[in-house]
């Protein structure tokens, strides 16, 4: 799969690593595997750039949910389907990242549009 490392960004007291990946929406990763510290992958086949933000946003603040155990699930179920759940948290923690993230990110993006 094609992708592009973004960079690696602070949020609270924990580094992401940002990349931009082939196809639509997102994904996060604990521990990726290959890395120490977590990564977040954006499909970067949008039209618009707001787009891309548009899902990290919600990347991001899933993230934080998760990592803050601000994800509430309302249902008892054995499955856990992530459409059940309920986020109940302040948005603030993933500013310092957008804000040092967005150039690179547009950057990226224009360069993927370019070399496609």
């Amino acid at each position: 799969m094609k992708q592009i490392t973004v960079g690696t960004y602070k949020m609270g007291y924990e580094k992401i690593e940002l990349v931009i990946r082939e196809g639509l929406g997102g994904e996060f990763y604990f521990l990726p595997g290959d890395i120490n510290y977590p990564r977040i992958k954006i499909g970067a086949d949008q039209d618009d750039f707001w787009r891309i933000i548009d899902v990290l946003i919600h990347e991001l603040s899933e993230f934080a949910s998760a990592r803050l155990g601000c994800r509430y699930n309302p249902e008892d179920t054995v499955g856990k389907d992530h459409h059940a759940y309920t986020f109940i948290m302040s948005n603030a923690m993933i500013a310092d990242f957008i804000c040092r993230a967005w150039s690179d990110i547009e950057k990226a993006w224009k360069l993927w549009k370019i070399v496609k």
